[in-house]
């Protein structure tokens, strides 16, 4: 090998490297934002169900998805992300995420709820609870096969 063959060589591997751990850093800081929005999901769905929950107990009659003016929510909270909502039937409240919402969500709030029985997802009309049907819970038909969902019993 020439001298000019080496150096372009060396030159060719940091390129490599430097490319290498480029790409390592935007796939970070991908993970990390994902791992956020699952976070920040998660945190909005457990707090929104408190106001759900409340409002199903004072209505058990109420059947279909009230409006935060109903629930009480406060201002502030209006602007959760339009992917959850919520589901009135049969005396539960429904708070569900759906469009799209990150693989991980599920477990992100049954992380936040002390692993409670009462989140699972939708799976063919049933609620499902870590790989389980839950008998006795039938889902309004506006939750859709995947949504994550936690219910609120009263």
């Amino acid at each position: 090998m020439t001298p000019g063959q080496v150096i372009t060589a060396i030159a060719f591997l940091i390129l490599i490297v430097t490319a290498s751990g480029r790409n390592k850093l935007f796939n970070d800081e991908q993970n990390i934002n994902v791992i956020g929005q699952i976070d920040s999901l998660a945190n909005q769905m457990a707090s929104y169900r408190g106001y759900v929950s409340s409002y199903s107990r004072t209505n058990p009659a109420k059947s279909g998805a009230a409006t935060d003016s109903e629930l009480n929510v406060p201002q502030w909270f209006s602007g959760r992300d339009v992917r959850i909502r919520n589901y009135l039937s049969g005396g539960r409240g429904f708070v569900y995420c759906t469009g799209g919402c990150p693989g991980g969500l599920e477990g992100r709030l049954r992380e936040l709820t002390d692993n409670s029985l009462n989140v699972g997802h939708s799976s063919n009309g049933q609620f499902n609870v870590k790989g389980q049907n839950v008998t006795g819970v039938t889902l309004p038909s506006v939750i859709q096969n995947g949504d994550v969902v936690y219910v609120s019993v009263n």
